[in-house]
C-alpha cells in the first residue's frame, strides 16, 4: 500500500516509517543519521508514536523531507 504524503490523519511517526523506508534504511541505520545517535528502539517508538523526537532532530527529519516542522507535525497541503 502506497502511502501519500498531505493524506489527513497520517501520524507523525506513520511520517517517519515512510520517509525511513523509501530512504531504504534499517531503524538502526536511520537512528545514526542523528548526533547523537538514536538508539533503534527510539526510532520505533517514534514509528509507534510512542514518543516524539525531540526538538533538534524533528528540524532534521522535515528537513530531510523537504517540508517544514510545521507540516510534518500537521500535515500540508501538499500532493
Amino acid at each position: 500500500m502506497a502511502i501519500v504524503w498531505g493524506v489527513i490523519g497520517m501520524t507523525l511517526g506513520q511520517k517517519i516509517k515512510d520517509h525511513r523506508i523509501n530512504l531504504g534504511k534499517t531503524m538502526e541505520e536511520y537512528g545514526k543519521r542523528f548526533e547523537p545517535p538514536a538508539h533503534k528502539s527510539i526510532v520505533s517508538k517514534w514509528e509507534k508514536d510512542i514518543s516524539k523526537p525531540n526538538v533538534r532532530r524533528l528540524k532534521l527529519i522535515a528537513d530531510d523531507m523537504n517540508i517544514t516542522v510545521t507540516e510534518l507535525l500537521n500535515g500540508s497541503d501538499k500532493t
